[in-house]
């Protein structure tokens, strides 16, 4: 019998979410690694640890059960193009509610997926990554730009449904790659920025940590879930930092805390205990800082930086436990 080696669809998708999720998570922390290495070693150092991580993340989850289908299944995901359609809806109501209302993108994001959680908990998820990609700028993508760049999202979310689940970001990771191949397409540049100084840093990393760890307790621990969890945290930090802070200090970090609460999305199979996202966070924090020279404006960012983070550690932790194990049988 001759068998038939065409690849199905089946097959295809998992692959190409692989692909797109790796791809991004890599070329935001690669940036991140190159304006590093200029600056200080040690922060160069930790970013090159969290990429050795993901490649080995990644490696891991490919060859154990290639697309975990049933694995970290929080997220109730619609039928296809009802989760396409979810994805442009959040889009374009956040970018709305950010620009043109004037709430700006860290509230107008959290809003939403406060909003998706409790009223329409069966599209929170695709409503909620359709937010990220509704972050963009204004002066870096327009209305219909980010219309397109939600097309995108929207695409890739169901190409990437069933692959690392589980992971705090992914989301965010697919508002990304949607927003930068809308930004590629109409050829507009994206912004960028200096890395700020450690009275800065200090605390970003502070509030970024503990972002993480607050999420992650609301989400697993007082199973609020990871959506409502990600927006009650966004949406205290958007609105707070800033009071305490100053408008433009308290708001960059509102922006660091919102990226740290996509990493403490992560679910209880990926992490045990709610004390990983104390680096975790502490890694988006140093992630955040060191990319802004790259790729700025763009929806989605963000959520690639709390994703390169929780899986980049996952995978530094499965490659301990390799290590132990090897030692063990020695």
């Amino acid at each position: 019998m001759i068998r038939n080696h065409r690849l199905s669809r089946r097959d295809v998708s998992p692959i190409l979410g692989y692909l797109v999720l790796g791809a991004f998570t890599y070329v935001v922390y690669g940036t991140a690694l190159i304006a590093a290495i200029g600056t200080g070693w040690v922060v160069a150092v930790v970013i090159a640890l969290i990429l050795v991580g993901v490649t080995v993340g990644l490696l891991f989850d490919w060859r154990h059960d290639r697309a975990p289908r049933t694995l970290e299944r929080r997220f109730e995901i619609p039928a296809d193009p009802v989760s396409f359609v979810s994805v442009l809806a959040g889009t374009i109501i956040t970018y709305y509610l950010s620009v043109d209302f004037g709430l700006g993108a860290v509230v107008a994001s959290a809003l939403v997926g406060v909003a998706a959680a409790a009223v329409v908990k069966a599209y929170a998820a695709p409503v909620f990554c359709g937010s990220f990609v509704g972050m963009a700028a204004a002066e870096v993508l327009s209305f219909g730009t980010v219309a397109l760049a939600g097309v995108f999202a929207g695409v890739v979310f169901v190409i990437a449904k069933d692959v690392l689940n589980g992971y705090g970001g992914k989301l965010g990771t697919i508002a990304f790659a949607g927003s930068f191949a809308a930004a590629t397409a109409v050829g507009l540049p994206l912004t960028t920025a200096i890395v700020p100084g450690w009275d800065v840093g200090r605390l970003l990393l502070v509030y970024c940590a503990a972002g993480a760890f607050v999420t992650f307790l609301l989400n697993e621990n007082l199973e609020n879930g990871p959506v409502m969890a990600s927006g009650i945290v966004g949406l205290a930090a958007g609105l707070l930092l800033p009071v305490v802070h100053g408008p433009d200090l308290g708001g960059f970090l509102a922006v660091g805390v919102f990226a740290a609460s996509f990493a403490g999305m992560s679910g209880s199979s990926r992490f045990h205990h709610a004390a990983w996202m104390i680096p975790a966070g502490a890694v988006c924090a140093l992630a955040l800082m060191y990319s802004m020279p790259y790729m700025g404006g763009a929806g989605g960012k963000l959520g690639t930086i709390g994703f390169g983070a929780v899986l980049g550690i996952h995978g530094l932790i499965r490659l301990a436990e390799c290590a132990a194990r090897r030692r063990r049988a020695t």
